[in-house]
């Protein structure tokens, strides 16, 4: 079963595949397709067993009699977001557009994608309304340049270049020109035709229920940059507003994620000075766009949102528990001023145990923080440590070094990360931890078999500041498309979830943003200053 946890890796690549291996053993946070050939926007019967296997955002690749626009062409992947904040970016407004609720389409099976087209002069061709009777749902038109004769067979909305929405009745045909749009019904059907002398280019938006067998579109229509996702969870109750932007992303700069359910982007086909665009966007799982090309690159961004919180979008209160709370020293917090932190969830067998040794953690000063979940985990310490009971009243109790400490749910440890310690489960029930090591160096944990890290969140050049910090463990339950933002303040924050279906993605800004369609529990750890009026907001 495949994780779609995704959050931020920060360190440098060393490996073959641009990655460099973890310190803990644990499934990869995000899938990367690797270069192939271009492919389609595709809906084939197979698309299940071709999704990338995380929040269900989707690529297919080249198949037989593939149609596309004569140009560079590469797949744009799907990557974990930059830790780096991203850089400014020049928008332009260009359409905002009302959708009443009734228009939207229902129901589990929702795919939605956005494409870049072109349409050679002289082309011409009809969407039947046959072909869209299996998806029902919306399709949005937007011209780029030259011009298209369209004539909807049903009602349709027309949004003239800086003008405002007018009805079109069905069999009326109109013409669209650069910075037109027209909204119709998958299941209408058209006809357009292409009767200048120029190349059309236009962007084509559809959301739909069902799965099409071939690409929603009609003949003449080259794609050549699209953005799709599938498996979408249903569509919020109420209104929609759909906003389309122009926007001039400079080289390695970054468009963070919205609080919008839906957002994509696309490459136009021609840049401005009419050369064919170069395909070097890539997208993040939570939605985070980014120019990973030498130069600055034209984005067309759009975004499906709530009515209600199109104006003024604001994250989801996510209700939490505050579960402990460690001062460090400054002798425990890293000095070099780049430190790595992993924070994982973890089980050991019954049975099972581990030991540490000083040596390893030598050159590597930091601290370890333990808060045990589940089961009875016992400890024996080669060095003094500090010890949170659950519930307990008394605050932090010192623990002299060689002491046997058992810790039970609820329980928290935290110790020097280069103290030595034996650990064992010897009760019958696993043992549940959610356990940090915060250093100035990557510690490679030497454990025995069985046992298993589910849950892992890495940061391998955290900026500390010298002196003392706290550490903070939360609770946060999320609802679906709610987000946890970062204390404010606050140096870092990792986080794990307990959930094999979750879908937890961390935005650039640090921020946690449950992408899912279900709940889910995450256990939030901050690095702060130490300063006693920080609070969560």
């Amino acid at each position: 079963m495949t994780r779609t946890a995704v959050f931020d890796l920060a360190r440098p690549p060393t490996g073959a595949n641009g990655r460099t291996a973890a310190p803990f053993p644990g499934r990869p946070r995000v899938a990367v397709p690797p270069a192939a050939e271009p492919r389609r926007w595709g809906f084939a019967p197979l698309a299940a067993a071709l999704l990338v296997l995380t929040l269900g955002l989707g690529f297919f690749t080249l198949g037989p009699g593939r149609q596309r626009a004569d140009g560079p062409v590469g797949i744009p992947a799907i990557v974990a977001p930059a830790t780096p904040a991203p850089a400014a970016a020049a928008e332009v407004d260009l359409l905002t557009m009302e959708i009443p609720e009734d228009l939207l389409p229902t129901g589990d099976q929702l795919q939605s994608g956005f494409s870049s087209i072109t349409v050679a002069p002289g082309e011409q061709g009809t969407w039947p309304a046959t072909r869209g009777a299996c998806c029902p749902g919306l399709r949005f038109d937007y011209v780029l340049a030259g011009s298209t004769a369209v004539r909807p067979a049903g009602a349709a909305r027309l949004v003239r270049a800086g003008g405002t929405p007018e009805e079109v009745s069905p069999g009326t045909e109109v013409v669209l020109g650069p910075g037109d749009a027209l909204l119709t019904r998958d299941e209408d059907g058209f006809a357009y035709a292409n009767r200048g002398t120029t190349r059309l280019d236009l962007l084509f938006w559809g959301l739909h229920e069902g799965t099409y067998e071939t690409e929603p579109m009609p003949p003449g229509w080259a794609i050549y940059d699209f953005d799709l996702k599938s498996a979408l969870p249903t569509v919020p109750a109420g209104p929609a507003t759909l906003r389309l932007r122009r926007v001039e992303l400079a080289a390695a700069a970054s468009l963070p994620a919205p609080l919008s359910d839906l957002k994509f982007g696309v490459i136009p086909p021609r840049n401005a000075g009419g050369e064919p665009a170069r395909l070097t966007l890539t997208r993040s799982i939570d939605g985070t766009i980014k120019n990973s090309g030498e130069t600055a690159l034209p984005v067309y961004v759009l975004t499906l949102e709530p009515a209600a919180a199109a104006a003024t979008p604001v994250a989801a209160e996510a209700p939490e528990e505050t579960l402990a709370v460690l001062d460090l020293p400054a002798a425990m917090v890293p000095s070099a001023g780049s430190a790595y932190w992993g924070f994982t969830h973890s089980t050991l067998p019954p049975g099972a145990g581990l030991s540490w040794d000083a040596a390893a953690g030598s050159g590597t000063p930091g601290v370890r923080f333990e808060h045990v979940l589940a089961g009875v985990y016992t400890i024996r310490l080669g060095e003094p440590a500090r010890v949170l009971r659950a519930g307990g009243t008394d605050g932090w109790e010192a623990v002299s070094a060689g002491s046997e400490v058992v810790l039970q749910a609820g329980d928290t440890i935290g110790l020097a990360s280069q103290s030595p310690y034996e650990a064992t489960n010897g009760g019958a029930a696993p043992v549940e931890v959610v356990e940090a090591i915060l250093t100035s160096g990557i510690i490679t944990v030497t454990h025995p078999e069985g046992w298993e890290k589910h849950d892992i969140d890495q940061e391998y050049t955290l900026a500390v500041p010298d002196g003392p910090a706290v550490l903070r463990l939360r609770r946060a339950s999320l609802e679906p498309r709610t987000t946890l933002p970062p204390l404010p303040g606050s140096i870092g924050q990792v986080a794990v979830t307990l959930e094999a279906e979750a879908a937890l993605a961390k935005q650039t800004d640090g921020a946690l943003r449950n992408i899912a369609d279900r709940p889910l529990t995450a256990y939030v750890l901050t690095l702060e200053p130490p300063v006693a009026s920080l609070q969560a907001p």
